[in-house]
Order: structure tokens, then C-alpha cells, then sequence
């Protein structure tokens, strides 16, 4: 999370223990999956993601999270991304 502005730091160090742990799994998927065509992974997509919550809807964080582990599952079952370890 070193990536993120400072002025984020504090709404992330707060966070809900569950919350924290669907952002860790949804940032093991973004770094572990590769765009195809582009060849980069998903942490750009990431933190734009997190700090769009962070700005927005801070309580809404950890749902925001666990869309991703949940979408991911859904992905990863029909075979399109990769499975990453939680």
C-alpha cells in the first residue's frame, strides 16, 4: 500500500480487519494477473479503484474489496484469470 499518497495512509490503517484482508487478496489478484494485451498487471486498475473508494465512499471499502475477490472467483472459475493464493 506504499504506492498510495500519503493522505490515504491513515483511512487504509483503520480499515476493518476483514476489510483489510479482502484488499490484500484483491491486491494478490490485481499483481498476479496479466492483461493480455498489454502485457502489465492489474495494479493501476487497483489503486485507482482504492483511491476512488477512499475519495468517494470510504465505508464502502471493504464491499468494494470483496467485489473483486468475489468477481475474481467467478473469473477464475471460468477459467480467465489466475488463481491466487489468500
Amino acid at each position: 500500500m506504499s504506492t498510495l499518497e500519503d493522505r490515504y495512509i491513515p483511512d487504509v490503517r483503520n480499515a476493518y480487519c476483514s476489510t483489510l484482508s479482502y484488499l490484500s487478496q484483491a491486491y494478490s489478484i490485481a499483481k498476479s494477473n496479466i492483461d493480455e494485451d498489454s502485457g502489465e498487471n492489474y495494479l493501476e486498475q487497483f489503486y485507482q479503484g482504492v483511491k476512488g473508494m477512499l475519495d468517494t465512499r470510504p465505508d464502502d471499502l471493504g464491499r468494494w474489496a470483496k467485489s473483486v475477490c468475489d468477481d475474481f472467483k467467478k473469473q477464475g472459475e471460468a477459467g480467465l484469470m489466475r488463481e491466487v493464493s489468500g
